[in-house]
């Protein structure tokens, strides 16, 4: 067995331990039962691996078994434990109390109010100051407006998140640990300008990226602009967000592989003509420039190094060589924060679509050959339908509805996206030297960006736009990805045979 497929094996297995750790009921895996016999086994396998060396499969599979037993204890150590008089969740659900903490995220600024991640520091009492970790998710009035790094003296409750009926709050928090939630408390700013240099730089940069978009354009279309360009959706109106998701298009709004893909895709047609050593580079400082335009915020780095591995995988066809990126990201990243596979529906949807786009489009691709590509735009649409169809059941489970309009109103926006991306971000550009001329310039973006939202809206307004799927067992959606991996196979092992 070659190195190469080695790799994948064990890599595989790793994740599969956080898939199977995140399905089993936390108080079984986070008991101190289950970790001790969770060792044991681990060393038994390993001393058998050692035992039967120089067998090769058996060896293999021992160690992938391994790695599997690994990937479940990775997944039990990132777990909340029975919390300390020194974490702050302690005081969850108690008397109000009063700490202090630093702003360690970009304020996510909604509508109506504001969000704020705290990395608690000291806990007040009247006698004395202890210290104390973890973060709370704070809840503010927009104004006054607090910034990344200013440390603040918090007096309120705090809460337990609550899980809806319809979405799980608390563990929608927990991926990023925080287990406390506070809302509405007194605050005092006690100073400023705590936080990392870097971090601190590129969210005022993206802060006045923002501004000079509101500047350009008028609502709502300044706010779609944000999300599409910084990732800053917080501000478009909910009956927007809503028509969005009814119509199959709320990817448009997030940066996703798939946004990503989609933009390089276009850079790349663009580059044609240069050869693809010149071209790669042109396209790795775009990404790099779109990261730092974006705030680097995580959800934006790993889209665009998702997005630039699908790319590479669509243009090289070296897909084996793709695989074993693919799951090494993967590794790494559920590595540092392995609540997200089950959490966080992004991480799920980004890695979802890049598969389908270089696994699926390849197929689509050759049983419609004989269609005309028309500048780009069919390979627009086959990366949006190769994307949904490995996306759709992930949504259907998680959102509880499907788009019956979805591949129309794509394939009616889809292709103006590119171009809508591309002039924003030359206007955004433009207002950072002269804000006059990138008036002018976000004229043509304010006609594209209205033609979008209108088409969205109008569809979304239909009665039969989607259709609400409650209580779907997880078991069809792992039948649907087994009957994929299936046709895939069988399809790639055909295409072989041909050639």
């Amino acid at each position: 067995m070659t190195y190469s497929k080695i790799f994948f094996y064990l890599a595989l297995s790793f994740v599969l331990g956080i898939v199977v750790a995140s399905f089993l009921p936390r108080n079984l895996i986070a008991s101190d039962f289950f970790v001790r016999n969770s060792l044991i086994i681990l060393f038994v396998i390993f001393s058998f691996v050692l035992f039967f060396w120089k067998e090769e499969k058996t060896r293999i599979t021992g160690i992938a078994c391994v790695f599997l037993i690994l990937g479940i204890l990775r997944f039990v150590i990132s777990l909340p434990r029975t919390p300390k008089e020194s974490e702050i969740y302690f005081y969850n659900d108690k008397e109000e109390i009063t700490f202090t903490g630093i702003v360690t995220k970009d304020p996510d600024i909604r509508i109506d109010k504001t969000n704020l991640i705290i990395s608690a520091r000291k806990l007040k009492s009247e006698n004395e100051e202890k210290r104390v970790s973890g973060k709370v998710l704070v809840s503010v009035e927009k104004y006054p407006e607090y910034q990344y790094g200013d440390e603040l003296e918090i007096s309120g409750k705090l809460k337990t998140p609550i899980v809806f009926e319809d979405f799980n709050y608390k563990e929608f928090l927990d991926k990023d640990d925080i287990y406390s939630v506070c809302y509405k408390p007194e605050i005092r700013l006690v100073s400023s300008d705590n936080g990392n240099f870097i971090y601190r730089n590129l969210f005022n940069f993206k802060n006045k990226l923002k501004k000079i978009i509101a500047r350009i354009l008028p609502e709502p279309e300044s706010s779609f602009l944000s999300a599409l360009l910084l990732g800053i959706k917080g501000s478009i109106p909910k009956d927007i967000l809503d028509n969005f998701s009814k119509t199959g298009t709320s990817h448009i709004i997030a940066i996703s592989g798939l946004h990503i893909t989609i933009l390089l895709g276009v850079i790349s047609y663009l580059l044609s003509s240069v050869s693809r050593k010149n071209s790669f580079w042109i396209i790795l400082g775009f990404i790099i420039c779109f990261v730092i335009i974006s705030g680097a915020k995580s959800s934006v780095i790993r889209a665009s190094f998702l997005g630039s591995m699908a790319l590479f995988g669509k243009l090289t066809g070296r897909i084996p060589r793709f695989r074993n990126i693919l799951i090494g990201i993967a590794c790494i990243i559920l590595l540092a924060s392995p609540k997200l596979l089950r959490y966080d529906i992004g991480f799920q949807l980004s890695f979802l679509a890049v598969v389908g786009i270089v696994y699926i489009m390849p197929l689509l691709k050759d049983k419609l050959e004989k269609i005309p590509s028309l500048f780009g735009i069919k390979d627009l649409i086959l990366v949006t339908v190769s994307a949904q169809i490995t996306t759709t059941p992930i949504i259907m489970y998680n959102l509880h509805n499907i788009s019956l309009v979805a591949p129309l109103v794509n394939l009616f926006i889809l292709p103006i996206l590119p171009i809508v991306m591309i002039l924003g971000l030359l206007a955004l550009s433009t207002g950072l030297i002269f804000l006059p001329l990138a008036q002018i310039l976000g004229w043509g973006v304010l006609v594209l960006l209205r033609y979008i939202i209108s088409t969205v809206n109008y569809c979304g307004s239909l009665d039969f736009a989607a259709l609400e799927v409650e209580n779907i067992w997880w078991g069809w959606i792992v039948a649907y990805y087994l009957i994929l991996m299936v046709y895939f196979y069988y399809s790639s092992y055909a295409n072989k045979k041909r050639s």
